[in-house]
């Protein structure tokens, strides 16, 4: 029986010949960057996704949002607040009632003492929470 790390390696081996043979699959980024995120590597799984929403800025389609929400998620595990907040904001913009990507803003306004934002962000989570 082959290790974790056994088949993490063929999977990552598997994604690059993927891209070799079609680098303009956003599904192939996505599921490689879902890989990294498995293995630990931050930078890499935010690489792949944002190669996957470069290729299609809507790649999920209903759940679009929440995989806006799940690399601004990463961005704050990098320390990319600024990113993360973009990041944020593109998941609200296409699913206003993203309690989560709502909560998530409050808290890095919260930590950058942004406290009117911080506000803001926490009313609109509050109200998405209410529906």
């Amino acid at each position: 029986m082959r290790s974790d790390q056994q088949q993490y390696d063929q999977a990552v081996e598997l994604f690059n010949k993927a891209i070799a043979i079609d680098g303009n699959r956003a599904d192939v980024y996505w599921y490689f960057g879902e890989t990294y995120e498995r293995m630990g590597k931050t930078e890499e799984t935010i690489e792949c996704w944002r190669k996957a929403f470069n290729l299609d800025p809507h790649y999920g389609g209903k759940d679009c949002g929440e995989n806006y929400r799940k690399i601004a998620v990463k961005f704050l595990a990098a320390d990319k607040k600024q990113e993360a907040v973009l990041g944020l904001n593109k998941a609200i913009e296409l699913k206003p009632d993203l309690a989560a990507a709502h909560w998530s803003l409050c808290e890095i306004f919260n930590t950058t003492n942004s406290l009117p934002q911080s506000r803001a962000a926490a009313l609109k989570y509050y109200d998405s929470v209410k529906r």
